[in-house]
């Protein structure tokens, strides 16, 4: 039996015309920002015309999304504290915030980072429990913008934000006030790196504190010395004004300890004030333990933008 030329010629044309308008939608479907499936023409091993799917480019990046980015997602925070309105079993949105900072920083997962919005002044006295244990994590403290000052944060006889390692704080337009009594130990007043920088057992450790537009008032009535931060390798000051106070008109203010600190920046109007006396830049060293100088007088184990 011969071959029918013309009919087979018609199924040949229809074929590769019905192949090139699929292989033109399936184009347009791939490219389509729209999640759904692709209908891609092919030959089974009888030689019919059959279709299969596939995901387009935006379903496979919902998939991938799916997959992943939920466990990404929550790397992440915003959370807000009203220690006047809010309730720490609340979500920590803007109309349903936290309570206490404790609890904004608790939810901030090992490794991720967040933004804690403050909606009101908060007061910790001795018996609060303010202190959070955690490990590796980034926390930007903000006034909220219905605020039209600076909230303001109150430790009566009571110190540490943030207590573990490799920990990283910003506080911007945040005030503070410490006021404390009777300690008979030296206090590190922010947080704490449960290891030194150099780090144990070979593990390099890190973790930093910086400021931007806050007032941090200092008031003691004892003669031991006040850290403004131990343990912590890197401290930024930017328009910050640090004021230290004590009843006793002695001065037992540092800022850091050079043994554990290896870089500390002074940027915009800022001015640390010691029992009513405005540090210089030259005077600022004497309230930094533990400098390491070359026989030239350089520091050769903190840096800084200032002279040491």
């Amino acid at each position: 039996m011969g071959v029918n030329l013309a009919e087979f010629s018609q199924k040949l044309d229809r074929l590769i015309y019905n192949m090139s308008e699929q292989n033109k939608k399936a184009y347009t479907t791939f490219f389509d920002p729209n999640p759904q499936t692709v209908q891609l023409p092919q030959l089974d091993e009888n030689g019919n015309l059959v279709t299969v799917e596939l995901p387009n480019r935006a379903l496979i990046k919902k998939q991938m999304w799916d997959d992943f980015g939920g466990a990404i997602g929550q790397m992440y925070k915003t959370v807000y504290v009203d220690a006047v309105n809010g309730d720490d079993l609340n979500p920590g949105t803007s109309d349903a915030p936290f309570k206490t900072l404790s609890k904004a920083l608790s939810v901030i997962p090992t490794g991720g980072w967040g933004i804690i919005f403050l909606k009101s002044d908060i007061v910790y006295g001795g018996t609060d429990n303010v202190i959070v244990a955690k490990d590796n994590i980034t926390a930007i403290i903000l006034k909220d913008s219905s605020l039209t000052t600076h909230p303001k944060i109150t430790f009566n006889n009571y110190t540490k934000i943030l207590h573990g390692n490799n920990n990283r704080l910003w506080f911007n337009s945040i005030d503070f006030d410490f006021n404390l009594s009777g300690f008979t130990y030296s206090p590190s007043l922010f947080m704490w790196n449960t290891h030194v920088y150099q780090g144990d057992a070979g593990i390099s450790m890190g973790g930093g504190l910086g400021f931007d537009y806050c007032n941090i008032n200092i008031n003691v009535d004892f003669d031991y010395l006040v850290y403004l931060v131990m343990s912590i390798p890197f401290i930024k000051m930017v328009n910050t004004i640090t004021t230290y106070t004590n009843s006793t008109g002695n001065d037992y203010f540092k800022i850091t300890d050079a043994a554990q600190c290896v870089n500390i920046n002074f940027e915009g109007s800022w001015s640390i004030i010691v029992n009513g006396t405005v540090l210089s830049d030259s005077d600022i060293s004497s309230h930094i333990v533990s400098i390491v100088r070359d026989t030239n007088g350089v520091p050769r184990n903190i840096l800084s933008n200032i002279i040491l």
